[in-house]
């Protein structure tokens, strides 16, 4: 058997996977460039140019520096996140400190424990307290409720002040609703106003007890009936109603209102008119006419107290000795002043007197 043998080839012969150099040596290579072309013997058509070309240095710097632009930009980014969330946290520990060192500055002295609160205050806004037949009944449609009354807008007054003492005084753990004793005069708007003070005070259910009425009411009443001060006033009765000086005002009482004796009436009708913008009858516009009444009327109130120049010692003490001796002995009573044992209780921490006329407030500050 034959050993089968290369064919013989000719130096000038090429096979088809040979080829000849420039320089003319037989060199004997794969020929792969239908499928991988090389750079020198793939078909310019073929050649794949992305992965073979040739990368200059600079296009390979550029080309790492974009690499890297992203990779710094994302650590840069990482670097000031870190630092915002700790500033944020840092601003956010601060400001919850301070609110929390307000908030206890707030409960610890803002609102210090009450001790004891005397207040008198006056009844709020009413109708007339007179009434003038053929007069005041023209009037009477701005004042439902009736002469002398509480009106609406006496009422929110009164409710309204409620509000600033609850804000004051009145706090959780300050003081109970067992601790508030509020006395009212024996005269409806003053019960009245009383009773939409508590509202305002958040205890709009408080039991009124209005069975306890006497026949002389002393405390915050000025004009209660004793008949040494009624006297008194009576023996100052021409002294101060001036009629020689001011004869053309009763005379136009007289005439207009078929009335001629206290003018403070008159005033007191004319300044409700006023307070609710009612339109007045052209013999009560005068301005000059409103500053005689408000003169007279001043001059009727110092008869009544004995002040000025009705000047008297015991005037003074019965109208105004009960409401200022009901301070007084309170007071005394919550700094345990033994000689004062006209209060039952020292319990309470807010006492307030509803009364009846701005007189008898004037008066215990005038005294005082």
């Amino acid at each position: 058997m034959s050993t089968p043998t290369e064919p013989a080839v000719s130096n000038n012969e090429k096979l088809p996977h040979e080829d000849n150099d420039n320089n003319g040596m037989f060199v004997r290579i794969i020929n792969k460039s239908k499928v991988y072309p090389l750079e020198e013997y793939a078909h310019s058509e073929i050649r794949n140019d992305h992965i073979n070309e040739k990368v200059l240095p600079v296009e390979l710097g550029e080309s790492r520096k974009n690499v890297t632009v992203p990779k710094q930009q994302k650590s840069l980014f990482r670097r000031n996140f870190k630092e915002t969330l700790i500033l944020s946290a840092a601003i956010l520990t601060i400001a919850l400190s301070f609110v929390a060192v307000t908030v206890y500055y707030i409960l610890s002295y803002s609102r210090p424990e009450l001790v004891y609160t005397n207040m008198i205050w006056r009844h709020g806004d009413r109708a007339p307290a007179h009434y003038f037949p053929n007069f005041t009944e023209k009037y009477m449609i701005a004042f439902p409720r009736g002469i002398g009354n509480l009106t609406k807008i006496g009422a929110e007054q009164a409710e309204h002040l409620g509000l600033l003492l609850q804000r004051r005084y009145i706090h959780p753990g300050n003081i109970t609703s067992k601790q508030i004793h509020i006395r009212s005069t024996d005269v409806h708007r003053t019960i009245e106003t009383a009773q939409h003070v508590l509202k305002g005070m958040s205890f709009p259910d408080t039991r009124i007890n209005v069975e306890l009425t006497t026949n002389v009411d002393t405390a915050g009443n000025p004009f209660f009936d004793c008949p040494v001060a009624t006297q008194f006033v009576l023996d100052q009765k021409e002294k101060y109603f001036l009629r020689e000086n001011f004869s053309e005002i009763y005379e136009l009482m007289q005439r207009e209102l078929n009335y001629n004796s206290y003018s403070y009436y008159l005033f007191d009708t004319l300044n409700c008119l006023k307070a609710h913008d009612l339109a007045l009858p052209d013999w009560l516009r005068s301005e000059e006419l409103y500053e005689k009444l408000k003169f007279l009327s001043w001059h009727g109130v110092e008869a009544q107290f004995g002040i000025g120049p009705y000047d008297n010692k015991l005037q003074r003490k019965i109208r105004g000795g009960s409401s200022l001796r009901g301070i007084v002995s309170r007071i005394a009573c919550k700094v345990n002043y033994s000689e004062w044992s006209s209060v039952d209780s020292c319990e309470e921490k807010f006492y307030g007197l509803s009364a009846a006329s701005f007189f008898d407030d004037f008066f215990i500050a005038w005294i005082m």
